[in-house]
């Protein structure tokens, strides 16, 4: 769990201190318009974004912390699933940010501009969309993996009978 919710802090301040860096630099300007853009620590602590993120880190702390409820939680309730599955979108979104930000560091181009071929100059909508199609394809995935993850209790009773 700690080092999950480490790699999580990690690819955050990544995401927000590249990002400064490209606005800062004119080389790049920030996507999402819910993110202010005029320091280091509004990047960083931008109300939706942070919210989300503070959302991810309690999802993690409250499905380790109790594996029980969470095994129930997965199969019953497709909202509580959804929420218990939320960081790990967030790290496939976060990991995929970093990239593109230190690839348009180093030179590259980054990794959606392709959008605006069906978005035109709105690139948050495309990238809103892209995160759909993405959560789209990796719930079944990460759903499957989590109920793996947090397996039901066996009924000991069961057991003593036979």
């Amino acid at each position: 769990m700690i080092f999950y919710i480490a790699l999580l802090v990690s690819l955050y301040i990544l995401d927000s201190y590249s990002t400064y860096y490209l606005v800062v630099n004119n080389i790049a300007y920030e996507t999402n318009p819910l993110v202010q853009t005029s320091s280091l620590t509004t990047i960083f602590f931008s109300p939706i974004p942070f919210a989300i993120f503070a959302l991810c880190i309690a999802s993690v702390i409250t499905s380790e912390t109790n594996p029980v409820k969470t095994a129930f939680w997965i199969r019953e309730n497709w909202l509580l699933s959804f929420l218990i599955s939320s960081p790990y979108f967030m790290l496939c979104a976060k990991a995929f940010a970093v990239s593109s930000n230190v690839s348009i560091v180093f030179g590259g181009d980054d990794f959606i501009s392709w959008l605006s071929i069906f978005v035109g100059d709105d690139i948050h909508i495309g990238t809103l969309a892209l995160s759909i199609v993405t959560a789209t394809i990796l719930y079944p995935i990460i759903g499957s993996w989590l109920k793996t993850r947090f397996p039901l209790p066996v009924d000991q009773t069961d057991n003593e009978r036979d």
